[in-house]
């Protein structure tokens, strides 16, 4: 039940829950998508856009990775992100070949992590060594012209876990890590004395 003014007058309408009623606004035409997990269109739509992104910062050494997480909640995965960027990270820090390392991980409804990665300099075994070392990992090599449809079986309706059904959407179920640009500091202007030919000394007068 819920009551709203209008005209100063009080009127009565029904309650309607902020889930339906969101789901009612948004409804996925052509105008407007919903972008919500369990949308077939709207699940098309982000593997071609997150595919042809991927593809603008790898180097054609492309591989699906799988992590077994058990994560059992969008919430826990919060953290698990946490983690995991800590790893590359720290690796970064230590060693400037992960700085070319490019990852998409989303989480699934197998509580596992399934993704793309673009491993740039790092070799397969150092990043397996990485990951391993707390969760069990696989890789696989793929082809470019295969990364799309990959993309597009991991976020496919039914594929990503669905524990919250107030967090529908993909970002809270996504990791995203990009290549690193090196940093370049600005040259600092170098101050050249240029005389001026109009600025003369005045004559001295004798007299």
């Amino acid at each position: 039940m819920g009551f709203f003014y209008l005209s100063n007058e009080l009127r009565w309408m029904p309650y309607v829950p902020r889930t339906d009623k969101y789901r009612m606004i948004t409804k996925c035409s052509s105008a407007h998508r919903c972008a919500y997990i369990e949308c077939t269109r709207c699940a098309r739509r982000y593997a071609h856009r997150t595919a042809r992104n991927f593809e603008t910062t790898s180097n054609g050494r492309n591989y699906t990775i799988a992590i077994a997480a058990d994560v059992n909640a969008k919430v826990e995965f919060a953290h698990w992100r946490v983690t995991a960027w800590n790893i590359i990270a720290y690796r970064r820090q230590i060693c400037h070949r992960w700085n070319s390392i490019s990852l998409r991980l989303w989480l699934c409804h197998d509580k596992t992590v399934h993704g793309v990665v673009s491993l740039g300099s790092v070799t397969e075994s150092e990043l397996l060594a990485a990951f391993e070392a707390r969760w069990p990992t696989t890789l696989s090599r793929i082809k470019q012209e295969e990364l799309r449809d990959i993309v597009l079986a991991i976020v496919h309706p039914g594929s990503l876990m669905t524990d919250d059904p107030d967090h529908r959407r993909y970002q809270s179920r996504h990791m995203t890590v990009r290549p690193r640009r090196a940093r370049t500091s600005p040259k600092r202007p170098v101050l050249v004395y240029m005389p001026d030919p109009f600025d003369e000394p005045m004559p001295l007068l004798i007299g």
